[in-house]
């Protein structure tokens, strides 16, 4: 039994945002190119595009995978992991999917580390909380809660109901 995930940042807020503000930006840039005047490096809006673009990019660049198989429980965040991080599933004291509220658990998607507990999230209101054995926790998120469910019940992964 094999789950595999990839994620990108889907939520329309955020990418209507980053439209909005780009048109006091590129706009100014816009009627320079096709005037006579000369586009020089003192103008504001060539710094503001910069910034704008590189952020931009960051964010169509950003990944989560996941991948859970009978030996491993796997995880990427590009472009903040390289490597994918990799758990043995024997490590794992217990596992199950949750609905998951960014707002009441002050956290919010993306990445976010406070004390034992490690969250990649990035949309959609589920995770899959990943309980270690020390007490760690990780919370990664996932759009197919159902199928997620049915791989760790197959891999015999223990819920939160059946901890001892």
């Amino acid at each position: 039994m094999r789950f595999r995930e990839s994620q990108r940042i889907g939520q329309a807020w955020l990418w209507c945002l980053l439209a909005l503000s780009a048109v006091p930006v590129y706009l100014p840039l816009f009627r320079k190119l096709f005037s006579p005047d000369t586009l020089s490096c003192k103008d504001l809006n060539l710094y503001l595009a910069i910034p704008h673009i590189l952020i931009t990019l960051l964010l169509l660049m950003v990944n989560l995978k996941v991948e859970i198989s009978g030996r491993r429980l796997s995880y990427r965040f590009f472009p903040f992991h390289l490597k994918k991080k990799e758990f043995a599933l024997n490590r794992i004291e217990c596992a199950f999917v949750r609905k998951f509220d960014p707002l009441e658990e002050r956290s919010l998607w993306g990445i976010h580390a406070s004390g034992s507990v490690k969250s990649y999230h990035l949309n959609g209101p589920w995770v899959i909380q990943v309980e270690f054995k020390g007490d760690r926790i990780l919370l990664l998120g996932t759009k197919r809660p159902e199928e997620v469910s049915k791989v760790l019940k197959d891999l015999r992964i223990p819920d939160q109901d059946m901890q001892v």
